[in-house]
């Protein structure tokens, strides 16, 4: 004779089956972000920028660079075309997160010339976070 199956008891055991199946991926589900406002600032005419990034997922490591315009003055005051582009780094993500100091855009200008950085950013494993920088 079939036995009857209680649906009271089958729908929360459906249920709580589907969550366990569905956690690995809402554990490795990415939202990059600052924590607090990133740091930056002109040293030896590099832009170098210093913070902390949450929202990274359930990675072992990311890649991060900084970014900008950048706009070159010569002594004459004039302004050739400039690069953007920094040198890209491996951090180690510990609980979702990093925190990077002295990340350096270096200074592309030749000659001496003076650099404007301008629309920076922190590019992070494809993900661009724009920085407010003066």
């Amino acid at each position: 004779m079939p036995k009857s199956i209680n649906i009271g008891l089958a729908i929360p055991v459906v249920a709580a089956s589907a969550l366990m199946l569905m956690a690995p991926m809402l554990a490795s589900a990415a939202s990059p972000h600052f924590v607090g406002t990133p740091n930056c600032r002109i040293s030896g005419g590099d832009l170098v920028c210093s913070g902390k990034v949450a929202g990274l997922g359930n990675v072992e490591e990311v890649t991060a660079f900084i970014q900008a315009d950048v706009t070159c003055q010569n002594r004459g005051g004039n302004f050739p075309q400039g690069q953007q582009g920094g040198q890209e780094q491996t951090f180690d993500v510990t609980n979702g997160q990093i925190t990077f100091s002295n990340l350096r855009l270096e200074n592309p200008c030749p000659d001496r010339m003076r650099a404007t950085f301008e629309d920076v950013a922190l590019v992070i494993d494809g993900t661009t976070l724009p920085i407010d920088f003066p």
